[in-house]
């Protein structure tokens, strides 16, 4: 292998806890020693989790708008990593071809998507929310704030990311009984663009400071930034869900909060940089019922 040339091992379980030791010596790399391929070794990987297959799909699409030749070795058709990550698609995508020919996304998830800016809401109207009303039994019409939320999610992306594309990947787990939606752009950031209108705030508070409702980097103003704080509000105010957001050097998660029956959001700085955003939102399904749809169907930019 040449100076140039670089190989990362996938850790064991490959998840947002274990994300940053890759993502770092691939960013350093490219940073400091002219990195033009790199190769990831998946011989190690047991066990892939949603938003693992996302942030590998980011990894590997942000080297390659750096001109960086990206390979795959050590894969296995025998280990769960590579077969959940088979059946996503993912292989399709980065090898040309399924790992294995029989490979198929089974109808418990939606397989990995890039979604560029222009396709974004026939994406989200077209089949996300078709995908959970048949999953979750309910209609269309009872999931107009997940809609909404979601739109603005990609709206964080059109807007703000500084690229035209992100990725996402949905699955649902019918044996904890929730539904995990991820999705990623390797961009600028949400710090980054707080910081244009409050210069010396850092990224942990710049990650909530984002999340208020009422908070906005637009000058033109439509929702007075309410998509995040929306989304977070209607999943973790009633227990219907939970949202988990990385951006820069920190991290954001919203859960119930029981004694006062509200959302507790916390923000915290992280071991390692995350360049862009990464939103994973988990939706418990036997409260879908209950999410209110009073939510005005607009455009959201925050």
């Amino acid at each position: 292998m040449q100076a140039s040339d670089m190989s990362i091992e996938l850790p064991r379980n490959f998840n947002a806890g274990t994300m940053y030791p890759p993502i770092m010596r691939a960013l350093n790399s490219l940073e400091t020693s002219g990195l033009e391929a790199l190769d990831i070794d998946f011989k190690g990987l047991k066990f892939i989790e949603p938003v693992g297959v996302v942030i590998l799909s980011n990894l590997i699409e942000y080297v390659i708008r750096r001109n960086v030749r990206v390979t795959l070795s050590g894969l296995s058709k025998f280990s769960e990593g590579t077969v959940y990550l088979d059946n996503s698609e993912f292989f399709e995508r980065y090898l040309g071809c399924k790992l294995r020919p029989y490979a198929k996304c089974p109808p418990s998830c939606l397989p990995l998507t890039m979604v560029s800016n222009a396709q974004a809401v026939g994406y989200l109207h077209a089949s996300i929310i078709p995908w959970l009303s048949d999953v979750l039994r309910t209609s269309e019409a009872s999931l107009a704030t997940i809609r909404v939320c979601l739109d603005e999610v990609f709206s964080n992306i059109n807007f703000h990311s500084g690229v035209d594309f992100g990725c996402m990947h949905i699955q649902q787990f019918k044996q904890s009984n929730e539904i995990q939606i991820a999705i990623s752009d390797f961009g600028v950031g949400i710090p980054s663009n707080v910081r244009r209108i409050r210069e010396n705030i850092n990224d942990s508070a710049a990650l909530k400071l984002a999340c208020e409702e009422g908070f906005t980097t637009q000058s033109n103003v439509k929702n007075r930034g309410a998509g995040l704080a929306t989304l977070i509000r209607y999943l973790t105010t009633k227990d219907r869900g939970k949202v988990w957001i990385v951006s820069g050097n920190a991290n954001l998660s919203a859960i119930h909060d029981p004694t006062t029956t509200s959302s507790k959001v916390t923000a915290r700085t992280t071991i390692g940089m995350y360049p862009g955003t990464l939103v994973r939102i988990t939706i418990k399904p036997d409260s879908i019922q209950d999410l209110a749809t009073d939510v005005e169907s607009e455009e959201f930019s925050w």
